[in-house]
């Protein structure tokens, strides 16, 4: 019988996780997740309704591979205050090299929708996509 790992609802292997935080707040989640480990692998996850992913990359030298359905990679490499964005409507897989830290907030539809509101904005229903973006603005924070 084939050995089950445990993993994360990111698909990270939990054995992996140096650091595995989690603080829940109605509709946004924050995480931190770490690993000391150069050869982390692979992570995976089925698209779902959960919203979208925020990561800011509280470390550099952490490389991507992501998967996407086209048959294509793409090769992205995460200095520190790098910033990613992805919706989970999305399959998601991606081969990680390197260690890493990271700051994460998840959000859904309806508390997207509902921050806008707050803020007086326009209806907001998604977030573009963005990988390994270096901003210096939340960086600094």
């Amino acid at each position: 019988m084939p050995v089950q790992t445990k993993v994360d609802g990111f698909g990270c292997q939990l054995a992996k996780l140096d650091d595995d935080t989690r603080f829940v707040s109605g509709d946004i989640s924050f995480h931190r997740k770490r690993s000391a480990d150069p050869y982390f692998g692979q992570v995976a996850t089925e698209a779902s309704d959960r919203g979208f992913l925020i990561g800011l990359s509280l470390k550099g030298r952490h490389r991507r591979r992501i998967f996407h359905s086209s048959n294509r990679s793409s090769l992205h490499d995460f200095e520190e205050n790098s910033i990613y964005v992805r919706n989970f409507a999305d399959d998601y897989k991606a081969d990680l090299d390197g260690q890493f830290g990271f700051a994460l907030m998840e959000i859904s539809g309806a508390g997207l929708e509902e921050m806008a509101g707050g803020a007086d904005l326009p209806a907001i229903s998604e977030l573009c996509g963005e990988t390994a973006h270096r901003d210096a603005m939340l960086g600094a924070c």
